[in-house]
């Protein structure tokens, strides 16, 4: 004797498969927001400079004379000769120079940006330094309204002496 409809009895296999393929199903969707929510947003995670501003691009080099870097010291001033990469217009060059006597820094070596594929003889006094034992040029570009420091593109001088004449 039958007191009701018969209802259809779903097994505990069957549950918990159906429950893993909702969790599964849940967890992707919510990779897919979370993960495009980073890419947006990622100054938090790996620090402002670094995030999709493109200083991937940002390639500078000494220019070579007789197989060495133009980079010498006269009349108490540094003088390099650099080239700017194929793709990226540099605002600006962040120098280190490091020497027996004392290490200084210097900003706003360009007067004007250095478009791709320009050179430029960067020239700037050495009060103090001593002998010059290592230059780091770091180049600088802007990205909306923020001027980024590209440390990755920077170039590196070693065993600096006086220019030939």
């Amino acid at each position: 004797m039958e007191i009701g409809p018969t209802r259809v009895k779903i097994t505990p296999l069957i549950g918990t498969v159906l429950g893993i393929s909702f969790a599964i199903a849940v967890g992707a969707v919510l990779m897919g927001i979370g993960s495009e929510y980073v890419s947006e947003h990622a100054s938090f995670a790996i620090g402002e400079s670094e995030v999709q501003n493109g200083c991937d691009g940002v390639r500078i080099e000494f220019v070579p004379l007789e197989g060495k870097p133009f980079v010498c010291t006269q009349d108490s001033a540094l003088i390099a000769n650099v080239d700017n990469g194929p793709s990226t217009v540099i605002t600006d060059i962040h120098a280190r120079v490091v020497g027996s006597g004392d290490i200084i820094n210097r900003d706003r070596l360009l007067k004007a940006p250095l478009l791709p594929n320009e050179g430029i003889r960067l020239e700037f006094p050495l009060e103090g330094v001593g002998r010059v034992q290592q230059l780091k040029l770091t180049p600088k570009i802007i990205e909306g309204q923020n001027e980024i420091t590209c440390s990755e593109g920077m170039i590196v001088a070693e065993q600096i002496g006086p220019c030939e004449q």
